[in-house]
């Protein structure tokens, strides 16, 4: 029995703390990246030594840090009823007030200092969006600033814009600089050099795309790049955690490696399945800062420093 599954009690109970805390400042439904966020910062205050700290075992994944730990709590706690879920098409949880009488773990002061940590984070970062801020600057990457939220979001906003013939909330000008500065951006893996590659096709492919004369009419293509999009994300997420996991995941390394390969794999092929329609409508060489090409041409000249883990 691992430390984590030992105190699985203590850790439900420190989910139901988080919902407490939050509803006190007004915030009832909570999604679960809201509690993993929570208790990451909540951890990473917590003394060494208490045993705590080594229960919430986390890895970096899509949206930031996540621990399976915290989710089969969460996932326990709906079971018994003391979470519910809230109405669709929210994918939130809210405490069931039917059940506040039931016991918390007995407190201690390794309880104590957990629960005040996370009273302190929550009175620190009473607005979510300030917490994933504050989070991704502790990433082992900044591409999950800049990929991820500065580039991915808006792009498939904006491809969905025109799909959809909604209003447009993001300038195709503003796209092209966001994935410019993704370039620049991009975190280098020497032992898995084929995602850069695969990246770096994919922004020849959209600038070229999107610098073309009358893109806007090929509306078929835009499903197509956001899917890219995505899957370029998934594939530097499997990777990631591969690297920057805490040893309670040590045993699924292998299984991690596959998948990421295998990501690597789809990705390539919907590249190379995708790559004659989207140049067939583009008729513009796209162009960029010498910088960006110089990177795009010799991808291995270039390393990046990574962020250190709080």
């Amino acid at each position: 029995m691992t430390n984590s599954d030992s105190l699985q009690p203590a850790i439900r109970d420190l989910v139901r703390t988080v919902f407490s805390k939050m509803r006190a400042r007004n915030r009832r439904n909570l999604s679960t990246k809201a509690v993993l966020k929570i208790l990451f910062q909540a951890k990473d205050r917590l003394p060494d030594g208490n045993p705590i700290k080594d229960a919430l075992p986390f890895y970096w994944y899509r949206d930031g840090p996540y621990s399976n730990v915290i989710h089969d709590a969460i996932k326990s706690l709906q079971d018994d009823g003391m979470l519910l879920n809230s109405r669709a098409p929210y994918k939130t949880y809210y405490f069931n007030s039917a059940k506040a009488n039931v016991p918390l773990v007995r407190a201690d002061q390794h309880m104590d200092e957990a629960r005040s940590a996370i009273t302190e984070v929550v009175d620190e970062f009473n607005h979510t969006e300030s917490l994933v801020n504050e989070i991704y600057h502790d990433a082992p990457y900044q591409w999950y600033a800049t990929y991820n939220t500065k580039f991915k979001t808006p792009f498939s906003e904006f491809c969905k814009s025109f799909v959809e013939y909604s209003p447009k909330m993001h300038r195709r000008d503003n796209i092209l600089n966001a994935l410019d500065d993704a370039v620049l951006d991009f975190p280098q893996f020497p032992e898995f050099p084929e995602l850069c590659r695969a990246f770096m096709k994919f922004t020849r492919l959209l600038s070229s795309f999107l610098l073309t004369p009358g893109y806007a009419e090929h509306r078929d293509v835009f499903p197509i790049l956001d899917g890219m999009s995505n899957a370029i994300w998934n594939a530097f997420a499997y990777g990631v955690r591969i690297g920057h996991h805490d040893a309670y995941y040590d045993n699924k390394v292998d299984g991690w490696i596959k998948t990421y390969k295998d990501a690597l794999d789809g990705l390539d092929a919907n590249l190379r399945l995708h790559q004659e329609k989207i140049e067939r409508v583009s008729t513009y060489e796209a162009t960029a800062s010498p910088l960006a090409v110089d990177m795009k041409q010799h991808p291995e000249k270039y390393g990046f420093e990574k962020l250190e883990l709080a």
